[in-house]
């Protein structure tokens, strides 16, 4: 769903970076690219969690991603309703208001608790892999949206997985995790990008990464 809140945050969003930074690329959700030329990136999910938004839960956030051609500079995860500002800084950590965070030192699945938003978010075969590795976690959290992925970077989840998502809604997760020592991936290992197919791996460690995608490679 789409809502006229989602369209005009990036139309505020868009017009602040315009202002100031003219000549970078601006990637959104609900409008074309500009500036696809330019070295430097900023990726804008005005509202990720737009059910969550029109339903008056406190968990859909705003993403803003800052790259310098395929590399992070920064990432937000901006949660209004929560009052929270999840950030992560290319070589200088990540933050919550703040606060440097760092994710938690669980390194067997079977004491981990992972994450995801909806079972609806996958198809038959997908939610067949997820439940799979689901069954050999601690616990597990359904919804959560974005903040599901600040979460992990504080240290309060272990895994968080989903799929068919798009480049806004991933890019800017990616610096808030892997500055506060977790990892986002793909579910074949591989660094995440534009271009990949939107399925996603966050984990606060490689020993957890590596459990995860043996099953992962038994499931395809």
């Amino acid at each position: 769903p789409v809502t006229l809140v989602d369209r005009e945050v990036e139309k505020k969003l868009r017009s602040i970076i315009s202002k100031n930074f003219p000549d970078h690329c601006i990637i959104g959700e609900e409008f074309p690219p500009t500036n696809l030329n330019s070295q430097y990136s900023w990726i804008i999910d005005p509202i990720d969690g737009t059910r969550a938004f029109i339903t008056g839960k406190p968990t859909f956030g705003t993403l803003i991603g800052f790259y310098k051609e395929n590399e992070p500079i920064f990432g937000i995860i901006d949660m209004p309703v929560l009052d929270e500002l999840w950030l992560g800084i290319k070589n200088h950590g990540s933050y919550c208001n703040n606060k440097k965070i760092s994710v938690s030192t669980v390194n067997d699945l079977s004491k981990a608790t992972i994450a995801t938003t909806s079972p609806d978010a996958f198809n038959k075969d997908q939610l067949k892999t997820y439940k799979a590795i689901q069954e050999k976690c601690l616990r597990s959290v359904w919804g959560g949206d974005c903040h599901n992925y600040g979460l992990l970077a504080g240290g309060y989840l272990d895994i968080v997985i989903e799929c068919n998502l798009k480049w806004h809604d991933i890019s800017s997760l990616i610096p808030v995790v892997e500055e506060a020592g977790g990892i986002a991936s793909d579910f074949k290992g591989n660094k995440l990008t534009k271009d990949g197919d939107g399925n996603i791996l966050v984990c606060n460690s490689l020993n957890i990464q590596s459990q995860i995608l043996e099953i992962l490679s038994k499931n395809e």
